[in-house]
C-alpha cells in the first residue's frame, strides 16, 4: 500500500485537490440554487472527511485538517475568475482530468487497493453531492435528485476512473 510520502509535491497535490474538485465539480453541473448549493458544499466537505475513517493512509492524510485546507486554497484560483458558465465548465474539466491523472499515478506507485479505495472514495463524493439537494424545485418541492448537469459530470468522472 502506498502512503503520502511515495509521491513527489506536484503529485501528491493532484491527489489531495481530486476529491474536492469532485465534489465542487458536481455542485455546480446542479445548479440547485443558494440552499441546495449550501446543502452540496456541505455534502462535499463531509464527504471528503469519510477518508479518516479508511484503513487507506493516502485517504487517512487527504481528510487531514491542514490537507483539506491546503487543497481548497489550490482550488480558489479555479474558481475566483469568470461567469458562472466559464468557472463550471473549468471545474468540470478540471475534476475530471485530475481523476483520470489521480488513478494513473496510483497505478504506477500504488497498489490495486488503493486504486480501489480511491476510485470508491472518489464515487462516493461525487454521487453524495449530487444526491444532496433537488435540483429545480420551489422550497423543496418537486425538481430532481440528480440534474441532468450532474449526471453528466458522473459519467465524466466514470470515464476519468476506467
Amino acid at each position: 500500500m502506498a502512503t503520502p510520502d511515495d509521491f513527489t509535491p506536484d503529485e501528491w497535490e493532484v491527489l489531495r485537490t481530486t476529491p474536492h474538485a469532485v465534489g465542487m465539480a458536481v455542485a455546480v453541473a446542479g445548479a440547485s440554487g443558494f440552499t441546495g448549493t449550501l446543502k452540496e458544499a456541505w455534502t462535499s466537505a463531509s464527504s471528503v472527511l469519510e477518508g479518516v475513517k479508511s484503513d487507506n493512509a493516502i485517504l487517512q492524510r487527504i481528510a487531514d485538517k491542514g490537507e483539506l485546507k491546503a487543497a481548497q486554497k489550490e482550488l480558489k484560483d479555479v474558481i475566483r475568475e469568470g461567469d458562472f458558465k466559464t468557472v463550471n465548465q473549468r471545474m468540470q474539466d478540471l475534476a475530471a482530468e485530475r481523476a483520470g491523472n489521480a488513478i494513473r499515478l496510483l497505478r504506477q506507485k500504488g497498489t490495486a487497493a488503493d486504486v480501489d479505495a480511491y476510485s470508491a472514495y472518489l464515487r462516493n463524493v461525487g454521487k453524495r453531492v449530487a444526491n444532496a439537494a433537488k435540483e429545480g424545485s420551489f422550497f423543496g418541492i418537486g425538481g430532481e435528485r440528480v440534474s441532468e448537469g450532474e449526471q453528466v459530470m458522473l459519467r465524466r468522472l466514470e470515464d476519468a476512473l476506467g
